[in-house]
């Protein structure tokens, strides 16, 4: 065997011992990995929550305001306000790109006033929703008593779907506020709840106005959503709380065996550098 030979044979036999030394830090890497997916969630604290289930009316009031709106102003558009089909489109439309403005706007408001610290994150999220739900619920209302002005019923419209994306900054992150760990788990139950008011609105809507495209039927429509806006909102006021729960602050079993595995694969892998 030539020197050169034997040369490389060492080159490869460092090679294989380094790697063979760096398997336990890989070992350990798995294992952290695995065990992240062994989440122990409080449901039980979940479920029992007199949060949570605020969080889930709210919601649900939310999502009636915005299908009702949604499915049925194309129809009011045409039905009552006899606007033709592209007139129709365009306004239709519009109230969702005003809501889509304020809420990136208001997130950015929102964002600032709890960096300053002057106050609570459970009172901006009031504030917040306290707009995005007494404003719609207001506009809605005028609109039931306004009869067939369409200048002023568009704006209205516009207004109230407009500030309605202020729940953005509200409510809808009141999941992460609770809970950052669960948070998904939160927004999960309180969707699929919430989702149900995407055919019950319709429905109710279908049923009201089964008599006929009238004034009076959509203001009872009208009426009806406002009410809705008024109540779930004045119920995220008093029964809900965007501070952080005690069970959501509660850290998993397999994140806490992650932490406890980290300083030893650091240390391992530095060790046994490549």
């Amino acid at each position: 065997m030539s020197a050169q030979q034997l040369q490389y044979m060492r080159h490869i036999g460092d090679r294989v011992n380094r790697e063979h030394s760096e398997i336990p830090s890989i070992s350990r890497i798995s294992e952290a990995t695995i065990l992240i997916g062994a989440s122990a969630v409080p449901w039980k604290d979940i479920l029992t929550s007199r949060f949570v289930w605020a969080l889930v009316i709210t919601h649900f009031g939310q999502n009636w305001g915005f299908y009702t709106l949604l499915t049925e102003l194309p129809t009011y558009l045409a039905e009552i306000l006899h606007f033709d089909i592209k007139k129709n489109g365009v306004l239709s439309a519009l109230p969702y790109l005003m809501q889509a403005c304020l809420a990136i706007c208001a997130s950015f408001i929102a964002d600032s006033l709890r960096a300053s610290g002057r106050f609570r994150i459970n009172t901006i999220r009031k504030w917040f929703n306290s707009i995005a739900f007494f404003s719609p619920a207001l506009c809605i209302g005028l609109v039931a008593y306004i009869g067939c002005r369409p200048t002023a019923i568009i704006i209205l419209l516009i207004v109230s779907s407009g500030l309605n994306g202020l729940c953005n900054s509200g409510f809808r992150v009141t999941h992460v506020d609770m809970s950052p760990e669960f948070a998904g788990i939160l927004m999960g139950i309180t969707n699929c709840i919430a989702n149900f008011s995407g055919f019950l609105a319709p429905a109710y809507v279908g049923f009201i106005t089964q008599s006929g495209q009238t004034l009076n039927n959509w203001k009872i429509v009208f009426l009806t959503t406002s009410a809705v806006y008024v109540v779930t909102g004045l119920v995220y006021n008093f029964f809900c709380s965007a501070e952080l729960q005690p069970w959501g602050a509660a850290r998993s079993t397999g994140r806490r065996s992650v932490d406890e595995h980290n300083d030893n694969i650091r240390t391992t892998i530095k060790d046994n550098p490549r």
